[in-house]
């Protein structure tokens, strides 16, 4: 299966970055092929999440559970592919603060 990871240390507070991947319904006013994001059955630990995507004429729905979690040094967002188009699909966010 092809994966993909990356790693970056980016200049604004951890906080900040987290609350913007964590807010999936506000997703279409900054992504371009982010069309209709719903979020339902929000608890203190998670949440599920419908994104419709698209590209030119094509779009796709597809449904996740985010998991909220936190240990002493970061906050992390996996994300669990419940239902869709894709046979597998799986990503996580973890934003720690860094000392410079």
């Amino acid at each position: 299966m092809p994966r993909f990871k990356e790693t970056r240390t980016i200049h604004h507070k951890s906080q900040l970055l987290y609350s913007i991947v964590e807010d999936v319904v506000r997703y279409p006013e900054f992504l371009p092929w982010a069309l209709k994001a719903k979020v339902y059955n929000n608890k203190k630990d998670h949440f599920e999440a419908d994104l419709t995507v698209g590209f030119g004429p094509l779009n796709q729905t597809y449904t996740s559970r985010v998991h909220r979690l936190e240990n002493h040094d970061s906050k992390i967002l996996k994300v669990e592919y419940i239902k869709g188009p894709f046979s597998k699909l799986e990503n996580e966010w973890c934003f720690r603060h860094v000392n410079n």
